[in-house]
């Protein structure tokens, strides 16, 4: 195993982080998140581009060392998960850190805000690492270095890009950036969409563990057929993460949102009588202005 000062992750933290910095200060609109923290978290989902991707590619590297350098005989003395845990934590813990500096910055943007921390949204972005965590450490132990890093880095972003694209909408929600939809001020995160990507990307990280365990010989084909059982019972456990996300997200809009309900608005004392929710509040209390322009209709 490599000492934490020569793990890959960290090589790549310093730089993920000044881009995703730069991404959200340059292309996240202010109006679009002021005052709320719901609405800044999710718009969080968009710098997966560059955690995800440090994720796998660091993940890969990780597995592609350790095996040149150890290969597999350490899984004779240590349980199959602590191997699996040991080579990803750093990979993890940096693609997270720089998905929590996004998150502060898009917060310090939004400013004040009534809404408490989406605490669901966080924890089904980190939850997406775990599935390109996956595609690294599959890529790693099945290819050598110079083919399983750029190859973990192209299927992430294509993966990231496809899902988002997708036509069919409840795709959309297994990749975590059509997050990014989340929220007007009048609107709530519909869960079943931060759900689907959860229940998909934990699975779907179980099924490329399984996968790796079954072409850890870096074969093209798996050899015997203890091997093809893995192969053939992670490409099922990756179908059955695809079909369960599929399913869960099978009544979600375009946008991730459904409407806050009546019952959280603040009511005025004027005649007629105006009730907005706290976000909108938040931006300015309008509601006499509102008030003022219906009676001299």
């Amino acid at each position: 195993m490599l000492p934490i000062s020569r793990r890959p992750a960290w090589w790549l933290l310093a730089p993920c982080v000044v881009l995703a910095a730069l991404y959200v200060q340059q292309y996240v609109s202010e109006d679009s998140i002021i005052a709320n923290a719901q609405a800044a978290v999710a718009a969080s989902a968009l710098l997966l581009i560059f955690s995800a991707s440090l994720v796998s590619v660091s993940a890969a590297l990780e597995v592609g060392r350790d095996r040149a350098s150890r290969g597999m005989m350490e899984t004779a003395v240590r349980g199959k998960m602590a191997v699996v845990a040991a080579r990803l934590w750093p990979s993890l813990v940096a693609g997270a850190i720089v998905q929590f500096v996004g998150i502060l910055l898009l917060l310090g943007k939004a400013g004040s805000s009534p809404n408490s921390f989406p605490v669901l949204i966080a924890i089904g972005l980190l939850c997406a690492l775990l599935f390109h965590a996956g595609i690294g450490i599959f890529l790693g132990t099945w290819m050598r270095p110079r083919f399983a890093v750029p190859l973990a880095l192209a299927v992430s972003y294509l993966w990231l890009g496809f899902a988002w694209s997708f036509d069919f909408v409840p795709v959309r929600y297994l990749a975590g950036l059509a997050l990014d939809g989340c929220c007007s001020p009048t609107e709530t995160i519909d869960t079943a969409a931060v759900v689907a990507l959860m229940v998909f990307s934990i699975l779907g990280f179980i099924g490329f563990v399984v996968l790796a365990s079954g072409v850890s010989d870096r074969k093209l084909l798996p050899r015997g057929r203890a091997n093809w059982l893995r192969v053939a019972a992670g490409m099922l456990t990756i179908v059955l993460a695809t079909s369960l996300g599929i399913f869960v997200a099978r009544d979600v809009a375009v946008n991730p949102v459904v409407p806050r309900p009546i019952s959280e608005t603040e009511c005025s004392t004027t005649v007629p009588e105006v009730c907005l929710f706290p976000t909108q509040l938040a931006r300015g209390d309008t509601r006499q202005v509102y008030a003022d322009t219906f009676a001299a209709l």
